[in-house]
């Protein structure tokens, strides 16, 4: 009984998880001119779905065990004391609807609804009994005039009264149709007509539908339908044709561009971008032309005109993924992504995080249904993304979770398909190895960035065109790794090689490859200057890097006015060890400007930047010929700026110390016994072993001692 009772239950378990399909349904009740209004508690019955009541707002919801989108459903009953159901024809009509549109079902008053027939049925009547009295009046009239026969006159009235008696057997079902003409559905002009009938005054009312010519106006409209018809096939033909034009005419124009690319040179990239803009704006509906300018602006960090035209396709995705999401979600998770990269060569953190997760979770939908196509592709490339941006946020942890994932799927990939994946592999290993260097790891980073140069190296040999910049990067990459290894030799041969790539880069095509060449010209600086001592070329790096940032800068301020001011600061402090205090000061004062804007963007980012080049010119204005004034503001700006800084890394305290040291000695000039005191106190706090590892004197110290506030 038990094995029975299992099967039982597993049967109807079995059956109770097909249903899937349900439909919404609104009640309403009928008013008449006015318009309708929901009704609770109506109880309607279709077949397998049950019993169903209306709540207070007359929605409720059809629950289908096996019937799907597009069969009929049959309505059973439609229940409420004092209510019967008017739209009986509509309801005939039903269909469970693959959109949900929701059901109408009209309910009327029964009273009213049996009123409303009862006066049709006495009007119908009397209007049928009239016309067959008339109708035998006029045979009678014929016959008194010798016009027919007697014999015909008998046939007359035998076929009036068969015609009469058949008409009364239908009048009632002709009663119910006209009862159910929804008045607040009709034009005001209808409902004066369809009220004449039901005053009785229906002759007027036929008379009334005459006028209308309702007949003549549906033929019209008929034939003009039939022409539109005739012309949309026309146009549809033409259309096709237009578009076979068009598709031949995209390729012919991708292969032009193909061949500007190729022959490089700032003119041939100008008329290419100039080329692909015209033709997204020539119809701005057409997704892959605005896709494919979009991404071409960004590859020419003309980033102003790729957030236009990716946001353009943005829309235009998310339209088409709100009507078939399985379709588009690929589409709109790859235009997320991409937003998520500019916004983050834009700086803007908080927007590129919010597109890189829109576009994760996509791809982890699309990957979850699918993890073995180009879906682990799609995650992978988010998720090396989001390791780029957590890396650039300083959040190590987060960057390294999505890195190896990453690595993980770029690895499976690669085993699959060297040759189409070798170049995502090379790239993870490239961002592993720079994260670990950021996290200090340095013999993990060598070993990345060593894996990285190996597979870039092979796709450079195959290809150099394209894979020049990555193995460039590479090479950057080592340069400034082996600087903090002090192997300085090794350093400057990945250098040189990087310097070489970008320059040939940057002759092809001078926007797209300027900031690259900046930044290993910057990076050369600085292995000259403070590594190799070799200071004319490390001013020769130090100012075309300069040059370069000033072009960039002057085209996009907000992108490249950090690296300017790094640029500038750079040449400041180059020159004190030149002993060029002028242009030293020309520089730091330039480089001050620029962190001051992006300090009040953002502080915490910016706060040691600005902090060490006050510090440099409290430097440079402790000597003779600066005023004073202009050394004690900037005295207290950067130790202002260093004491928010120590409480982050005590790696300053040395400069805290010595700034400490500097307004202690500027309030004793001032007289300011007290002041000066305090400043030494501050010191000692800080640092308690100072004054024995001045083996016991120091010049704050020693006037202090003199003027008796130290025993």
């Amino acid at each position: 009984m038990k094995k029975v009772l299992m099967s039982f239950l597993a049967a109807f378990l079995s059956l109770s998880a097909l249903a899937q399909s349900t439909q919404p349904c609104v009640v309403k009740q009928y008013n008449q001119k006015e318009q309708k209004t929901p009704l609770p508690g109506v109880e309607v019955m279709v077949s397998n779905a049950g019993s169903t009541v209306s709540d207070n707002a007359g929605e409720l919801t059809l629950a289908f065990r096996t019937l799907k989108p597009g069969d009929k459903v049959n309505l059973v009953s439609a229940k409420k004391n004092g209510f019967e159901l008017m739209n009986t024809d509509a309801v005939d009509q039903w269909n469970i609807a693959a959109d949900q549109r929701p059901f109408e079902l009209v309910m009327v008053n029964s009273a009213f609804f049996a009123q409303l027939k009862a006066r049709l049925k006495q009007t119908s009547t009397e209007s049928y009994k009239a016309k067959y009295e008339k109708a035998v009046k006029d045979a009678e009239a014929l016959k008194r005039a010798a016009k027919i026969s007697e014999e015909e006159y008998y046939r007359q009235l035998d076929e009036l009264e068969t015609q009469y008696m058949n008409s009364l057997k239908n009048i009632d079902t002709y009663i119910d149709q006209f009862a159910r003409i929804d008045l607040s559905e009709v034009s005001a002009e209808e409902q004066r007509i369809l009220e004449m009938v039901e005053e009785g005054r229906i002759d007027e009312a036929v008379e009334a539908w005459d006028k209308l010519d309702i007949l003549n106006k549906l033929l019209q409209e008929k034939r003009a339908h039939k022409k539109l018809t005739e012309a949309e096939k026309a146009i549809r033909e033409a259309k096709e044709e237009k578009k076979d034009n068009i598709d031949h005419l995209k390729v012919s124009l991708r292969n032009h561009i193909a061949t500007l690319k190729l022959a490089g040179g700032k003119e041939n990239y100008d008329k290419a971008g100039l080329m692909l803009k015209e033709n997204a704006l020539a119809d701005t509906t057409d997704v892959d032309a605005v896709w494919e300018y979009a991404e071409f602006a960004c590859n020419q960090h003309d980033f102003t005109e790729s957030e236009r035209f990716y946001l353009i396709a943005l829309d235009i995705y998310s339209v088409l993924f709100d009507q078939a999401p399985d379709a588009y979600r690929a589409d709109l998770g790859k235009t997320q992504n991409n937003l998520g990269n500019l916004y983050n060569h834009l700086h803007n953190y908080s927007k590129s995080e919010e597109y890189y997760l829109q576009a994760l979770e996509n791809y982890t939908i699309l990957f979850n249904q699918n993890p073995e196509r180009t879906y682990r592709a799609y995650l992978a490339t988010i998720q090396n993304n989001m390791g780029c941006h957590y890396s650039d946020l300083h959040d190590y942890p987060k960057a390294e979770e999505y890195y190896l994932k990453a690595l993980e799927n770029w690895t499976i990939l690669f085993n699959q398909n060297p040759n189409v994946y070798h170049a995502d592999l090379a790239s993870i290993q490239n961002n592993l190895g720079s994260l670990y260097n950021q996290l200090h790891d340095y013999a993990k980073s060598e070993d990345y960035f060593l894996k990285a140069l190996e597979n870039y190296t092979i796709l450079f040999n195959q290809n150099p065109d394209a894979y020049r910049t990555y193995l460039a990067t590479t090479q950057d990459n080592l340069g400034m790794l082996y600087i903090l290894l002090n192997a300085f030799t090794k350093s400057e041969e990945y250098l040189l090689k990087a310097l070489e790539n970008r320059t040939l880069l940057f002759n092809q095509n001078p926007d797209a490859y300027r900031a690259d060449l900046a930044m290993t010209q910057n990076i050369l600086g600085m292995l000259y200057n403070y590594f190799l001592n070799d200071y004319t070329k490390s001013e020769e790096y130090y100012l075309k890097a300069l040059e370069n940032y000033t072009v960039l800068f002057n085209q996009n301020p907000d992108v490249y006015r950090a690296d300017l001011a790094m640029t500038q600061y750079n040449l400041g402090y180059l020159y004190i060890l030149l002993n060029a205090f002028a242009k030293s000061e020309a520089y730091f004062l330039k480089s001050l400007e620029n962190y001051k804007v992006l300090f009040e963007e953002s502080p915490d980012t910016y706060r040691p930047g600005l902090a060490l080049v006050q510090y440099l010119l409290v430097s440079i204005y402790s000597e003779d010929g600066h005023p004073a004034s202009q050394y004690d503001a900037m005295l207290e700006a950067a130790l202002a700026n260093y004491e928010v800084l120590f409480k982050e890394d005590n790696n300053n305290q040395p400069i805290i110390v010595d700034l400490r040291l500097r307004k202690g000695s500027r309030a004793l000039e001032a007289g300011d016994e007290q002041g000066a005191l305090d400043m030494w106190r501050k010191v000692l706090e800080l640092d308690p072993e100072f004054l024995s590892k001045q083996n016991g004197s120091t010049p704050l110290y020693e006037q202090l001692k003199k003027l008796g506030r130290i025993e």
